[in-house]
């Protein structure tokens, strides 16, 4: 059966002949993903994690316990910022970000029987 659709133009439907000459956004890379966590992650988060790995480096590696990290993120927070942002936005998730900046990095967290504090391991990357 054939259905016959009259007075209908793409033009009606908000479909413009110049479509083929429009940017084509293009899905995004895995290499792009570091860019693009990059430029959501505020700057006091990665503040943070900075001051925290130094503080505990020993020359090979740093362990940082993911509440001391967040200590020192909360002191660095704009007034009115969040603290649930920091995981609802995955601000934390850094581990992309320092991988692409020559690190080596882990995140362990205890499962539902476990318990122990959340940390993370960053080491030196070989260059």
């Amino acid at each position: 059966m054939e259905i016959l659709i009259e007075n209908v133009t793409p033009a009606r439907w908000g479909i413009h002949r110049d479509l083929d000459r429009r940017p084509v956004t293009k899905p995004i890379t895995p290499d792009d993903v570091v860019l693009k966590k990059i430029e959501t992650i505020p700057d006091y988060v990665i503040e943070g994690f900075n001051k925290a790995i130094a503080e505990k480096w020993n020359g090979r590696s740093s362990t940082v316990l993911q509440k001391d990290v967040l200590k020192i993120i909360y002191g660095l927070m704009p007034e009115g910022t969040s603290k649930h942002d920091l995981f609802r936005r995955g601000w934390t998730d850094v581990e992309p970000i320092f991988q692409a900046a020559g690190w080596i990095v882990s995140y362990d967290k205890p499962a539902y029987n476990e318990s122990y504090d959340a940390y993370f391991v960053f080491s030196k990357g070989v260059r």
